[in-house]
């Protein structure tokens, strides 16, 4: 039956009344708000899972962007003697972003690795996808490269504005 249920609810309420007074109304709910009651529970638990692998993705990003601005400011000597040497800025934001690029990229094969072997044991818990869906992967390492490549880049900017003179005075 197509079309709204509340005059038919409203007939029946009226039919039941009239035929059988001591018989409670019938409650009519259409089979959308039957499924949408019965899947209740999984959709929170996805959406709670979806809100922590938010969080998850911005902790890591705050602790690749800290642990990449720290190894760059350990290098400020090297760079500010390889800027009084003459390197460009450009070069110097080239090197700089390629090493951070490497381990990011070597962190990134070796998380997606580890994923691969991980979801065989989880493919149990996975309804209606598979346990290597190439999608999925993909759009989590091109998620976390953007997130590697701005990590690397802010820290390879900050190092190439760094003038000689004051680096070589921390030294």
């Amino acid at each position: 039956m197509d079309g709204p249920v509340a005059p038919l609810s409203i007939t029946a309420r009226l039919l039941t009344a009239k035929m059988a007074s001591t018989i409670p109304a019938p409650v009519l709910t259409t089979m959308t708000d039957e499924l949408d009651i019965s899947i209740g529970t999984e959709r929170m638990m996805a959406m709670l899972a979806i809100f922590f692998a938010g969080c998850a993705l911005f902790v890591t990003a705050i602790g690749l962007y800290g642990t990449l601005a720290y190894a760059t400011a350990r290098r400020t000597s090297e760079i500010g003697i390889r800027m009084a040497m003459g390197a460009q800025r450009g070069r110097v934001v080239g090197m700089v972003f390629r090493e951070n690029a490497l381990i990011a990229a070597s962190g990134s094969v070796a998380g997606l690795l580890i994923a691969l072997l991980a979801s065989q044991a989880l493919a149990s818990f996975l309804y209606g996808t598979s346990a290597h869906n190439p999608w999925v992967l993909v759009g989590s390492v091109a998620v976390l490269t953007v997130i590697a490549s701005t990590a690397s880049l802010i820290p390879a900017l900050r190092a190439a504005r760094i003038e000689p003179i004051q680096a070589l005075r921390m030294e």
